[in-house]
């Protein structure tokens, strides 16, 4: 979620985001949940379901978002 927040904050604050940049806390965020696993904190399946929910949460809120910036430019 932090990840996906992170990435989201750099493209809303400036057209000109370097991809790498975007690219490099997706792979943070891959690596975090992929540690928890190897260190035997969560099951495989808590972290798939914690990326599921995390990329709904940021859709449903990405949407809501570019839902009410449509109606303020109208």
């Amino acid at each position: 979620m932090a990840a996906g927040l992170l990435i989201a904050a750099l493209f809303l604050w400036g057209p000109r985001v370097p991809r790498l940049v975007a690219v490099l806390i997706g792979v943070w965020g891959t690596a975090v949940g992929l540690t928890r696993v190897y260190l035997g904190v969560h099951w495989f399946s808590d972290v798939i379901g914690g990326w599921f929910f995390a990329t709904a949460w940021l859709a449903l809120s990405a949407g809501a978002y570019l839902r009410g910036t449509r109606r303020t430019v109208r």
